[in-house]
């Protein structure tokens, strides 16, 4: 992914600073504190996973997104991180997440494979290639609470709206279905992470 190409942004988002390769440390910075402890990245990475290899994990994952993704923060500052695509753009690449440090992750690979074939499959049940993907929404620990999750989920909603579109997103952990329902996504869909006790709730918000 070429991340100082100019992405056509939505008018509703453009007030959002879209990450570029001279911010991208903070964004990895506020990926890294926000899902540090979160369900996810403990069956990954591993509970006890530090920093530097939570940076590593981002680092990676933020290179290998597809050149439709728009990977956005709600600032300069970059409190938090709002990722997301057209359906058909959703996912990594193979080789620049292992060539952007992947590959100091080797242990990890095959639990990480794992987790995107189980989730993959329950996307492709519900979700068409119209269909806008939240890939992911964090905000840094100690600024939550401060109204930047809506600063930067309204506009991305306002936009959807505007055009008509449906959205997907997924998470793990019980306490976030409230919120993201208040959103106006509703539970599609509960299951099990394979070979772990990790529960997946897949969410919808249809078109408006």
């Amino acid at each position: 992914m070429n991340i100082d190409i100019k992405q056509n942004i939505p008018e509703e988002l453009s007030h959002l600073t879209l990450m570029t390769k001279s911010n991208m440390k903070s964004f990895i910075a506020t990926l890294s504190d926000a899902f540090a402890g979160y369900p996810q990245i403990d069956l990954i990475l591993g509970s006890k996973a530090a920093q530097s290899t939570l940076r590593t994990f981002w680092n990676a994952v933020l290179h290998a997104q597809k050149s439709g993704t728009l990977i956005l923060a709600d600032s300069p500052d970059v409190h938090g991180v709002l990722i997301v695509s057209k359906a058909q753009d959703a996912g990594t690449k193979t080789l620049p997440f292992l060539l952007n440090g992947g590959i100091k992750l080797l242990p990890h690979i095959p639990i990480i494979l794992s987790y995107e074939t189980y989730t993959e499959k329950i996307q492709n049940k519900h979700i068409g290639k119209d269909t806008w993907y939240i890939f992911t929404f964090a905000v840094e620990k100690s600024f939550q609470g401060k109204h930047i999750a809506s600063a930067l989920m309204r506009p991305f909603l306002d936009f959807l709206d505007r055009t008509g579109s449906s959205c997907y997103l997924e998470t793990h952990n019980a306490k976030n279905v409230p919120i993201y329902e208040h959103y106006g996504f509703s539970v599609i869909e509960t299951g099990t992470v394979p070979h772990s006790t990790l529960t997946h709730y897949a969410m919808m918000r249809n078109r408006q």
